[in-house]
């Protein structure tokens, strides 16, 4: 495997030895020819489970399962990606995996931020208008053909980039992400047909999950939330409950601990750094917090 993957910020990322790289900023990798099961995938730059830990994307990361299925959690939603789906992640996204089928496979696309930059005609993909469908509906239902249409652009663009000979690595690249791109736009804009109606009580629960994922790591007062909805906290607190099953408090807490444990897993700030990070009094209370909601003190977890 290229050890440069490390350079690539991709070491998150499960893979395995058929990891292909293009110029220090594109990955295709997959597991369609393997006999091992998905399990031993294996991080390149650390030796833990794929389950159970989070993780900051600094890329933006394509993900097909043509076989079994994964249940991933990308900020506050969680998602089943089952096999004829492509999953659209973008970097700064918080993604976790919490189940995977034994014999799930799938076909993994990522490029960081740098191709963006060194590609001038990637400058406009993914357009802002396909972003931001992405960020709502991030698993797209692929049919047969589509699938199969995918299939064929990524084995096509990984015979010629696994050529050493090939001179237009990082050209072919370019181009064929762009028509990748240009096939998802098409895929998300017929989905302009008309919807059965949403329920208030769901509306008021996505702006309230929406809010969390981007205000909770410093702001945990139910007030905060209700008065940024324009609703009191007693119906706020009754509406996430009555629709998702959990209370408001419990999502908050869940948006701090998930960035407690990606800043943990980081390893580039103290203990008592990530607690005023968070907003927390102290370091006691920090860690008093985390290991009533994960049964681990903070240095206990990064270390495990």
């Amino acid at each position: 495997m290229d050890q440069n993957i490390n350079r690539l910020e991709f070491g998150e990322l499960p893979v395995s030895d058929t990891t292909l790289l293009v110029s220090d900023s594109f990955m295709l990798s997959d597991n369609l020819d393997e006999q091992e099961i998905i399990e031993v995938l294996r991080y390149p730059s650390m030796a833990r489970k794929l389950t159970g830990n989070p993780f900051k994307l600094k890329f933006t990361m394509l993900l097909m399962c043509v076989g079994g299925f994964l249940r991933v959690r990308i900020g506050m939603r969680e998602q089943k990606v089952t096999a004829g789906h492509l999953l659209v992640i973008t970097g700064g996204a918080i993604v976790e995996c919490l189940d995977t089928e034994m014999d799930a496979r799938v076909v993994l696309i990522a490029f960081s931020e740098k191709f963006i930059m060194q590609a001038p005609r990637m400058s406009v993909y993914p357009a802002p208008g396909i972003l931001s469908s992405l960020h709502a509906t991030p698993c797209i239902p692929l049919d047969r053909e589509e699938q199969n249409d995918i299939l064929n652009l990524y084995r096509m663009m990984r015979h010629r980039l696994g050529n050493p000979r090939f001179r237009s690595r990082s050209e072919l690249a370019e181009s064929g992400l762009r028509t990748l791109f240009c096939y998802i736009s098409g895929l998300i804009a017929p989905a302009e047909e008309p919807q059965a109606p949403t329920s208030r009580k769901q509306v008021i629960f996505d702006d309230f999950l929406n809010l969390v994922d981007s205000c909770g790591v410093r702001e945990r007062a139910l007030t905060f939330y209700a008065d940024r909805l324009c609703i009191t906290t007693r119906y706020l607190s009754r509406v996430v409950a009555e629709t998702s099953g959990r209370t408001a408090r419990e999502w908050i807490n869940m948006r701090v601990i998930l960035e407690a444990k990606v800043l943990l897993r980081e390893g580039r700030l103290s203990v008592q750094q990530i607690s005023e990070r968070l907003n927390f009094a102290n370091q006691s209370f920090f860690g008093s917090f985390f290991k009533r909601a994960t049964g681990l003190s903070p240095n206990a977890y990064r270390k495990g």
